[in-house]
């Protein structure tokens, strides 16, 4: 990868979330996690999140392009099965 070594300055290390720590995580890390139940987070990192927060920062990448323009985007279980499956395909 010595192309991408290149345009990168500085390469951060995130340890894995604990389980416990990861809708508050979200949450401060983008405003679209706040209003997300802690129950749909759970069921998330369980699926497909695992605690990895380049995992997270994907799957939130995902859910603002399918709520861009939407007047009044709400995240529910519905979107974000769709969106974790553009990751992981069917769950």
């Amino acid at each position: 990868m010595p192309a991408l070594a290149s345009r990168v300055l500085t390469w951060e290390l995130v340890p894995r979330l604990r389980p416990g720590e990861v809708a508050a995580a979200m949450a401060a890390f983008h405003p679209l996690w706040e209003d997300v139940s802690e129950y749909d987070v759970v069921w998330v990192d369980e699926h497909v999140g695992h605690g990895n927060f380049r995992t997270w920062a994907k799957l939130t990448s995902h859910l603002t392009a399918e709520i861009y323009g939407k007047s009044r985007a709400v995240v529910d279980r519905r979107l974000l099965e769709r969106a974790c499956a553009r990751l992981m395909g069917p769950l």
